[in-house]
């Protein structure tokens, strides 16, 4: 592996945590800026069979391998099982999670247990089981993105996509959201104690909140990650923490206009490419093959990605005309959608940030192609 940016951080918190059993950027300070999943998932193997590229690549094939199934599982609850296998293929040749596999990240978990929680939402029977194994599966997601944490309020709100008649209802739903949330909180409650205990101070997940807030949130900011200001590299993570989320906010409150221009803005750069993965494997790559493989395949991984989501907009619109718009746009993949792209139009925005969607993506655009076709809505008069 040669690994740099976040994959080396998330490689250098593993062997922290598998060799010394501390959650820090070195062996004597503990830190939470990061939520300590991903770290934790490598840690343990690490632990186990030793830090090496082969380990990393072996749980990344099998995270691959999850997701592909999870995709064709929740999309043929969905949709049926001819564009649920379809979707399943998508996703299994999408080049930027094939990219993901080589480098230690929290893309690949974090959408498993995404999937996992949105299979258990529309499988586990009844209210009880389905609003607990949803909220055990989002509270291990919330551990490796603390985003996942409001996901039970998009559940409550938004019913299937080809919702019937026998669906839970929105009582039904709330309630089981709710109890996903009391699941999510047994979950995370032990890291809370943790942090309580290391900083003196209640840390439900990380410490970098502010951060994200301010890079995407200051007088310099382009959206996108930035360096953090060098007259904060002397705080601890609490102070620095609340420093940055306070500069932030009096940033948005002097120009609101500003600040709602710079949230399109983002969400358009969330979905306007896919080439993170290239990336991060770009030294790698250019060792072996030479500096002129990483523009080509950045080419190809954005390429594939436009054509997804052109057919997924085909599948919204091929919805809409079934459903009528109100329900498509509340239903779970396009909320889900949206919950993502308003969380990070908000705070600071990169192109990976929307690769837990893709599988919602894939399925949309497997439905643009193969969904079942039921007559169209009756038009007004």
């Amino acid at each position: 592996m040669v690994l740099y940016s976040d994959p080396a951080a998330y490689d250098a918190l593993a062997r922290n945590l598998a060799a010394h059993g501390i959650y820090g950027w070195d062996t004597e300070t503990a830190t939470a800026f990061w939520a300590v999943g991903a770290a934790a998932f490598y840690g343990a193997a690490y632990a186990v069979a030793g830090p090496s590229a082969a380990v990393v690549a072996t749980l990344n094939i099998a995270l691959s391998l999850a997701i592909v199934w999870l995709t064709i599982a929740v999309i043929s609850d969905w949709f049926g099982p001819r564009t649920g296998r379809l979707a399943g293929l998508f996703v299994a040749l999408w080049p930027a999670l094939i990219q993901f596999v080589t480098f230690p990240n929290s893309e690949l978990l974090f959408t498993a247990l995404l999937l996992a929680a949105l299979w258990a939402w529309g499988r586990a029977g009844a209210t009880v089981s389905r609003g607990a194994f949803t909220g055990l599966l989002l509270g291990a997601a919330t551990l490796v993105r603390p985003i996942a944490l409001l996901v039970p309020v998009v559940l409550a709100i938004a019913p299937r996509p080809m919702a019937e008649p026998s669906s839970p209802r929105l009582v039904a739903r709330s309630t089981a959201a709710l109890l996903a949330f009391l699941c999510i909180g047994l979950v995370v409650a032990p890291w809370s104690l943790r942090n309580q205990a290391v900083f003196g101070e209640l840390v439900i997940v990380s410490t970098n909140f502010g951060p994200n807030l301010w890079m995407g949130n200051n007088p310099e900011t382009t959206g996108r990650y930035q360096p953090l200001p060098e007259d904060t590299a002397q705080m601890d993570e609490i102070t620095r923490d609340a420093h940055l989320r306070s500069e932030a906010v009096a940033y948005i409150r002097s120009d609101p206009a500003a600040f709602a221009k710079r949230f399109v803005t983002k969400i358009g750069y969330l979905f306007s490419r896919e080439t993170t993965g290239v990336t991060w494997n770009a030294r790698g790559l250019t060792t072996r093959y030479g500096p002129g493989v990483v523009a080509p395949l950045k080419a190809i991984s954005t390429a594939y990605w436009y054509a997804m989501l052109a057919l997924a907009g085909l599948g919204v619109v091929r919805l809409i005309r079934q459903r009528g718009a109100l329900p498509v746009f509340i239903s779970i993949p396009v909320a889900l959608i949206g919950y993502f792209a308003a969380v990070h139009g908000v705070i600071f925005v990169s192109d990976r940030f929307h690769l837990p969607l893709n599988p919602l993506v894939a399925g949309l655009a497997a439905f643009a192609l193969l969904g079942p076709r039921t007559p169209a809505m009756p038009r007004p008069g």
